[in-house]
């Protein structure tokens, strides 16, 4: 592995620490690679994962990632991360895996691509660990049933799912399975 890839490497996963610790918060990835979604998915995969596309044009680029990761492409019920592209994947969220009472750490990862992220001007609050207080983050080009539908699915914490959002300019943002979603 290249000095330069290495360096992006560790670049990308402590933005993807710091997002995940600080929900709501953007971070940005470092430039370079073959884009945003690329160095954020060579990152967290490789062939120990499984990996599923929620919606058409997803499940062809996971396609082509899980060549690139060796990850594992499945069936959307069992994969431990999700691609998610436009406003096609607020109705899978229900079918996703949640984890179980003794492994919930076995919840899937969804990674949403946006137009774009913004820190405040959304319709719902994220609050609990890592927030001081509440956020209202907003997201450009994402269903407005998928934070609905993530607080309903992350309900019964610590079972649920996890969410990454990543917008085209390379900014990230999470909102872990114990991050309480309400409305505005």
């Amino acid at each position: 592995m290249h000095q330069e890839q290495t360096i992006r490497d560790h670049a990308t996963f402590r933005a993807i620490l710091q997002a995940m610790s600080r929900p709501g918060t953007i971070q940005q990835l470092p430039a370079g690679g073959d884009g945003p979604l690329q160095t954020l998915l060579s990152t967290l995969l490789d062939q120990e994962v499984s990996l599923a596309g929620i919606d058409p044009a997803a499940a062809d680029l996971a396609a082509e990632v899980a060549r690139r990761t060796g990850s594992r492409i499945t069936a959307l019920e069992q994969a431990d991360f999700l691609l998610a592209i436009g406003d096609s994947a607020a109705g899978s969220l229900t079918v996703l895996k949640r984890g179980s009472s003794d492994y919930p750490e076995t919840g899937a990862t969804v990674i949403f691509l946006v137009d774009g992220i913004n820190p405040e001007g959304g319709a719902y609050s994220l609050s609990g660990p890592g927030i001081k207080d509440e956020v209202y983050p907003e997201f450009s080009g994402i269903s407005d049933k998928v934070l609905p539908l993530l607080a309903e699915v992350n309900r019964d914490f610590p079972l649920g799912i996890d969410a990454m959002i990543l917008d085209r300019q390379g900014q990230l943002t999470c909102i872990p399975r114990s991050t309480k979603i309400g409305e505005r």
